[in-house]
């Protein structure tokens, strides 16, 4: 309740118990669902850092394939359509198998244990 900066919420009959909380769960997440709605992401983000709780932002799908970890990654790929003369962007699958050839000369050849 105080995290949230509404003192009332915990001197709530309703939600004085965990059993109370978990009986009362609809009401209680409608009023913090409005209570988060009234600030952003970061705001909430940052005041969790003072209270002993964790929190992290929940992307939606154009926030997640925007993120700088989704681009270093090369998650999305676009190709142009000749056809309908448009962009469409195509997401690769989550895990990439990477194809790794060795050269092996005649020459010089290495052990499994040197590969290593």
């Amino acid at each position: 309740a105080e995290a949230v900066g509404w003192p009332w919420l915990a001197s709530n009959p309703m939600f004085a118990t965990n059993e109370l909380r978990v009986e009362n769960r609809s009401e209680l997440v409608k009023h913090l669902t409005e209570r988060f709605q009234e600030e952003p992401t970061d705001y909430w983000v940052e005041k969790s850092k003072h209270y002993s709780f964790a929190v992290s932002p929940v992307n939606d799908i154009k926030e997640a394939l925007e993120h700088p970890q989704a681009t270093f990654s090369n998650i999305t790929k676009q190709v142009h359509n000749t056809n309908d003369n448009v962009d469409v962007s195509f997401c690769r699958p989550p895990c990439k198998i990477l194809t790794v050839r060795i050269l092996v000369s005649t020459d010089l050849l290495h052990s499994w244990e040197s590969i290593q």
